[in-house]
């Protein structure tokens, strides 16, 4: 609640608010990466011992969890914030990577819950040797994305706002 109140009222921006604004985007990147290799790190660690499907089916629910809860908002936000001034400033690609977000994640958690319906129905060690392979596949995909906006997205927002 308090970190949706902190974004409410805030529209497009300019020098040392769009500063501000990116700072506080790349924070909460550098929360997201952290949880996605602890949760990565999880998955190593499973994959490596007797692989447990109850253990498995936790980490890639909390996987589901973790895009729902934080990362979608996460991009809501982006969008609301970030989206109308690329828009207003005509760089096109850069807008479009941000709409192109929020699709990426629900592709993501589709793919996670798929992975565990096939656990839950066949067998598990084969399933969890899937579930495993999904999870991982999908940490990799949502870091390499935080990254690329970092690389794409916001400096030509730094470059806008002359931060």
């Amino acid at each position: 609640m308090k970190r949706e109140r902190q974004w409410r009222g805030v529209g497009a921006a300019d020098g040392r608010e769009g500063g501000s604004l990116l700072w506080a985007f790349r924070e909460e990147h550098r929360a997201m990466i952290r949880t996605l290799r602890e949760w990565d790190r999880k998955l190593s660690r499973v994959s490596l011992t007797e692989v447990r499907e109850e253990e498995v089916v936790d980490i890639l629910e909390g996987l589901v969890t973790l895009i729902e809860v934080s990362l979608r908002p996460h991009c809501a936000r982006e969008r609301w914030v970030l989206l109308p001034e690329l828009c207003r400033r005509g760089l096109e690609q850069a807008a479009r990577e941000l709409k192109r977000e929020d699709e990426a994640l629900v592709r993501e958690r589709r793919q996670l819950q798929r992975a565990l319906v096939r656990m839950r129905r066949g067998g598990a060690r084969a399933a969890c040797a899937e579930g495993i392979r999904v999870g991982e596949r999908v940490i990799a995909r949502l870091i390499e994305h935080i990254h690329r906006e970092e690389r794409g997205v916001f400096p030509q927002l730094e470059g806008i706002w002359n931060v």
